[in-house]
């Protein structure tokens, strides 16, 4: 028993002999004056373990940063609690907060004027140092510079990946505004985005990708200008998107939540509640809304909110919706905006929900992939199964069909692998958007080309409805008979 507790103390005394004193609590670096990388404890390293902090040890590691230069801290952290109190706290020069519990070399930043990491070990054993490298914000890129306007349908949306050219500047017609969407589950590399309100890295911070995204919100500026940039050299892991937008499209929003990159694998259903204004829901991902529930108003528009409505595809009541669903909504990004109540939608990332119709009847939509935008990316290759893939009656229209130059749309039906309606519409053939034309069959395909020639895209309406047996065989006969005239028509 003496033997123990002799050994402990000698292990305790050798443990206290390799942690540096904290006088007054508080230990001050000033990133000009010390080298360009530092650490602490002294001589800790990436091959060199931190020395082991004891039980209830307390001090802040006090960090300035001028404006010219910027801190890069590599944190390493590892304890021996299972409690809820994580033992460090990183704060920065807006006095927000993060905890950590756990960091192996995980990066933090520091601009102008600095920050503070506060350990407390509490009752546990902590290793714990860190690693400072300082930087000069004059070594970075050139800003990639672009406008945000009020008449905008489509915001800017940029995918920032390791071979981006950042830092960008925004101009908006009022203010900008910007969200954040990581792309990978990785999320902890927004901690090098820094937005700052002003058309360079001398205004002030509004704050890092982290917050951002951890708010769910938008970050906008109090004038036109906005520099985002991405403080951290070791760019390899960085993949996330920036939405840019002028702030005078989104202002009216009491509510914002984020469909991200990180849930393109699974289904999620998200609540907007519009009981006390507009709700929206901004995604990037590929969209098909397969329930609407609850209360309210949804429109769907493919691109950002327009007050013009150009760019609404879809308008829901949200205890009306079955016939209309499963829907697919294309686009770069695609916003749900809920109004007076409050309703779930649940999304799948998957294509094939959108081909498959469960009930007897359906309606929907196809449209081109950015419509209500004139522009150049609006190639689409859709198709449709009837409910059972049982022969039924798709009914179609266009309310828009841009076939200027060589733009074509083939509408085909095909029962059992034959294609037995086709329907080739161009600039020599097109007579009237309003016509309802029938087809007979199990399965429609849908393909419109503007060989990346700039458009106005197309919109499609369907509908599908069971056909009678009594009359299937002779209507599809009639429709066989009447394609094939069609397309002996086109050969000439």
């Amino acid at each position: 028993m003496i033997l123990s507790i002799f050994i402990l103390l000698v292990a305790s005394n050798l443990i206290q002999a390799q942690i540096p004193p904290c006088p007054n609590g508080v230990i001050v670096f000033d990133i000009s004056i010390n080298q360009p990388v530092f650490s602490y404890p002294n001589g800790f390293s990436k091959t060199v373990e931190p020395p082991l902090f004891p039980l209830n040890y307390t001090c802040e590691y006090q960090i300035n940063v001028p404006p010219e230069l910027y801190a890069k801290i590599e944190l390493f952290l590892d304890t021996n609690s299972t409690g809820n109190v994580a033992p460090v706290t990183v704060i920065d020069q807006l006095n927000r907060t993060e905890e950590v519990s756990y960091a192996n070399f995980e990066a933090f930043f520091f601009i102008a004027s600095g920050g503070n990491i506060k350990l407390s070990t509490g009752n546990s054993f902590v290793k714990f140092g860190f690693i400072v490298k300082r930087y000069q914000f004059e070594t970075l890129p050139v800003a990639y510079q672009f406008n945000v306007s009020q008449a905008d349908t489509q915001p800017k949306v940029l995918y920032v990946t390791p071979s981006s050219n950042i830092p960008y500047q925004a101009m908006a017609e009022t203010r900008v505004s910007v969200m954040v969407q990581p792309l990978r589950p990785n999320t902890e590399v927004l901690r090098a985005l820094v937005v700052f309100d002003g058309p360079s890295w001398n205004s002030s911070s509004l704050g890092t990708g982290m917050q951002l995204y951890k708010s769910g919100s938008q970050y906008v500026s109090t004038g036109s200008y906005m520099t985002i940039m991405y403080l951290d050299q070791d760019f390899d892991n960085a993949y996330f998107a920036l939405v840019v937008q002028d702030y005078e499209l989104t202002k009216g929003l009491v509510q914002i939540q984020q469909r991200n990159g990180i849930e393109h694998q699974r289904s999620v259903t998200y609540t907007l509640d519009g009981s006390l204004g507009p709700s929206a829901l901004f995604s990037i991902n590929t969209d098909v809304l397969m329930r609407l529930e609850g209360s309210g108003q949804l429109e769907a528009y493919l691109g950002t909110i327009t007050k013009d409505k150009s760019n609404m595809v879809a308008s829901y009541s949200a205890n009306g919706s079955s016939l209309y669903l499963p829907q697919e909504f294309l686009g770069k990004i695609k916003t749900y905006v809920l109004t007076g109540g409050v309703a779930n939608l649940t999304f799948s990332p998957n294509q094939e929900d959108f081909k498959t119709t469960n009930s007897k009847e359906r309606k929907g939509f196809i449209s081109s992939y950015e419509y209500g935008t004139f522009g150049n990316y609006m190639d689409v290759s859709k198709e449709i199964y009837a409910p059972n893939k049982t022969l039924s009656k798709f009914k179609f229209n266009f309310s828009t069909l841009d076939l200027r130059g060589n733009n074509s749309l083939i509408v085909q039906g095909v029962v059992d692998e034959e294609v037995v309606t086709f329907e080739m519409y161009n600039s020599s053939n097109w007579e009237s958007s309003s016509t309802l034309t029938e087809v007979h069959s199990k399965r429609l395909i849908v393909l419109y080309q503007t060989m990346n020639m700039s458009s106005n895209g197309f919109f499609m309406n369907f509908e599908i409805e069971k056909i009678g047996k009594s009359c299937s065989m002779f209507d599809l006969w009639t429709v066989f008979i009447f394609s094939f005239y069609a397309v002996s028509l086109n050969k000439f």
